[in-house]
């Protein structure tokens, strides 16, 4: 099977797709070494994120493992995750990465 996405990490929600997608395309990807598939339900440019379940208001985003922020409003399975509803969430890098001062 041929991938139009990415999933990286199990707690990922949405996944990178990689290529522009036309709203009723089926975007396929792989979760765990298991074909999935999701009809995209409007265009996602190419290498941005789609939803791959409903993400509500105020949860977050996961993309490679990682948080990438907090949804300012309801996403549902299917559609682009973009910019316009995402905000960033201040972070702590240094104690992340284990430096003290």
């Amino acid at each position: 099977m041929k991938y139009t996405a990415v999933k990286i990490e199990e707690k990922d929600n949405v996944a990178t797709v990689l290529q522009n997608v036309a709203p009723g395309e089926t975007v396929t990807y792989s979760d765990g070494g298991t074909p999935c598939e999701i009809v995209a339900r409007e265009a996602i440019p190419v290498y941005h994120k789609i939803a791959l379940v409903p993400l509500s208001k105020g949860g977050q985003v996961f993309k490679y493992g990682e948080s990438l922020g907090r949804l300012t409003s309801d996403v549902p399975a299917g559609m682009w995750v973009s910019h316009l509803v995402l905000e960033s969430i201040p972070r702590n890098y240094g104690s992340e990465l284990g430096e003290t001062k």
